[in-house]
């Protein structure tokens, strides 16, 4: 007689390794402030799973960008005196669900264009990110929160890694 257990199967499938950044903070970076306008008006994500994802993605962006120590951090409401400013773009974001309700796929370009204290735009990249979940993926307690958590949480990463990129 066979008997198969699958008490942890909708926690593992949604969780999707996070991806590890560790930038060296410059000294000249230090103190100083980089300002970063975060803007959805490119794409709406239209599906009940996405309702604040991207208000996740910008936080988890200025939370990693905080604890690298190495710059300050202002939002679009302001943006005198920076070093560096960075805005991203969301574009053509996408959440795919099945007939049960579960997460099957997500996906967005995210356009980000790093500007010095005078205005010059340094870079101008974009970074698809996509998740395309294993076949056994399944709506139970927490598990689509926390596959949207470790999309936001990788797409910050990516965004970062593009943005300390620029400044070298």
């Amino acid at each position: 007689m066979l008997f198969i257990v699958f008490a942890h199967c909708a926690e593992y499938a949604t969780k999707k390794p996070r991806n590890v950044y560790k930038p060296t903070c410059k000294p000249a970076w230090k103190g100083k402030t980089i300002f970063i306008d975060f803007d959805t008006n490119y794409g709406i994500w239209n599906n009940a799973y996405a309702s604040n994802l991207s208000e996740q993605i910008r936080d988890q962006l200025i939370e990693g960008i905080v604890e690298d120590g190495c710059f300050n951090i202002q939002d679009i409401s302001t943006g005198t005196n920076y070093l560096y400013k960075v805005g991203v773009r969301i574009a053509n974001p996408s959440i795919t669900v099945s007939q049960e309700g579960a997460i099957r796929h997500i996906s967005a370009a995210f356009q980000i264009k790093t500007y010095n204290n005078k205005n010059n735009l340094i870079t101008a990249k974009t970074r698809d990110v996509t998740y395309n979940a294993p076949a056994f993926v399944v709506t139970v307690n927490n598990s689509q929160e926390v596959l949207l958590q470790n999309y936001a949480h990788n797409v910050s990463l990516e965004i970062r890694k593009t943005v300390y990129d620029s400044f070298k």
